[in-house]
């Protein structure tokens, strides 16, 4: 920049200098050619016309030996000859004009033999010259403006112009090739069991331009409702159905359960001869059940596979109940004398039959556990008769009583046949 500053203010210098010399140039030759007309010496060369008043001597030319040669004269007063150029042997060599004012010569550069050399332009795409008053002047591009040169396509790249608001260049940038993504389009529905799929298509060319996976849906799961109970060997589970798919799934509600047993009650008190199922056993966990009743002594008192004990001497022994867990429980058996009859119940105090009809009776002992048996007597066979069974039969008109017995305990029916 320096350096074209400083050719502007040669080139002004040079201009004033040659509008001052013009009058003095012209008396000079004058005076040579008057000279040389006379003397007619073949070694001093004639100078030229000057073709144009403008065209000044560059500086730093020297004369050529055997005669004075005129400084050729420029054609355009702005083009000055750039500062440490040598004459060649033989004459001194005008500069070369410069077709295009935007293009200078750089100072410090030298002739090459037969001609002058043009310096090579610097390209910068931000600075460019343009004419100005006092020579090429360098401006700065403004890129604010854009076109669009070619439109971009799916496949091919398109082309954007930007232009310069200042000097009017351009340059080209490239616009990608691109899809248009159009709208989703779903392939496969989600379910509970899998993820569903969507594409999305180019508006303008079809293609698929990108593909996604769908979330797969959350089952629909129904209430829970009871599936088994908790035994002693599995746990309780509930199960649920998706309201959906219709996929089941199970759950465990309740650890397995504990064995337990109890008897009750867990010391009983008998008679010699007496018997029955007098103790039980409950408390029982589902999944288990008792395998075996066990008398610790069975002269004293045995018992059943079901739980009927009898009692056969006096005595203390043990009843052990067992479990299919391998849980046992032992109740206490305490054997005494014989069980006598406290009371007879269930013995009408009268009945009305006819001759030849029949009725059983049906006493009832308390305890119930005695061991004293009943007996049955009528007080007039020919009235009414009646069996060890507690029969009776009607017989002629009459009445006669009949005497329910059991140890030292009885009870009376008074029976009238009609």
């Amino acid at each position: 920049m320096k350096r074209r500053i400083c050719a502007v203010l040669l080139s002004a210098v040079v201009m004033l200098q040659c509008a001052g010399a013009a009058p003095v140039l012209a008396g000079a030759d004058t005076a040579r050619t008057a000279g040389t007309a006379d003397s007619g010496n073949p070694g001093v060369e004639q100078p030229g016309e000057t073709e144009n008043p403008e065209e000044t001597e560059q500086p730093g030319e020297t004369e050529k030996p055997g005669g004075t040669e005129r400084p050729e004269e420029t054609e355009n007063p702005e083009e000055t000859e750039q500062p440490g150029e040598t004459e060649k042997p033989g004459g001194t060599e005008r500069p070369e004009e410069t077709e295009n004012p935007e293009e200078t010569e750089q100072p410090g550069e030298t002739e090459k033999p037969g001609g002058t050399e043009q310096p090579e332009e610097t390209e910068n795409p931000e600075e460019t010259e343009k004419p100005g008053p006092f020579g090429p002047q360098t401006h700065v591009h403004v890129w604010d403006q854009e076109e669009v040169g070619r439109e971009p396509t799916c496949t091919e790249d398109g082309i954007r112009l930007i232009i310069c608001s200042v000097c009017g260049a351009t340059k080209k940038e490239p616009l990608r090739a691109a899809h248009t993504p159009g709208s989703w389009k779903t392939e496969r529905e989600p379910t509970c069991e899998q993820r569903g799929k969507r594409v999305q298509s180019c508006r303008i060319c079809g293609e698929i331009v990108r593909k996604e996976a769908i979330p797969q849906k959350e089952h629909i799961w129904g209430e829970w409702q009871r599936l088994c109970d908790a035994t002693l060997y599995n746990p309780g589970q509930e199960w649920c159905r998706c309201a959906a798919c219709g996929q089941t799934r199970t759950r465990s509600v309740r650890e397995r359960l504990a064995a337990g047993l109890i008897l009750t009650p867990m010391e009983i008190t008998m008679k010699v001869g007496e018997s029955g199922r007098l103790i039980k056993a409950s408390g029982i966990a589902p999944g288990d059940a008792v395998v075996s009743w066990k008398s610790g002594n069975s002269k004293i008192a045995s018992v059943t596979p079901h739980g009927c004990i009898t009692a056969k001497r006096e005595g203390q022994t043990t009843i052990t109940v067992t479990l299919a867990s391998d849980m046992t429980v032992r109740a206490r058996v305490i054997v005494k004398g014989f069980v006598r009859t406290r009371k007879i119940t269930g013995v009408p105090a009268k009945l009305t039959l006819k001759k030849g009809k029949k009725r059983t009776l049906h006493p009832k002992l308390k305890p119930s556990n005695s061991v004293e048996r009943i007996t049955y007597r009528s007080s007039n066979k020919k009235v009414a008769r009646v069996n060890k069974k507690g029969r009776i039969t009607a017989g002629k008109k009459g009445t006669a009583v009949i005497t329910v017995r059991s140890g030292s305990k009885a009870a009376r029916c008074l029976i009238r046949v009609k």
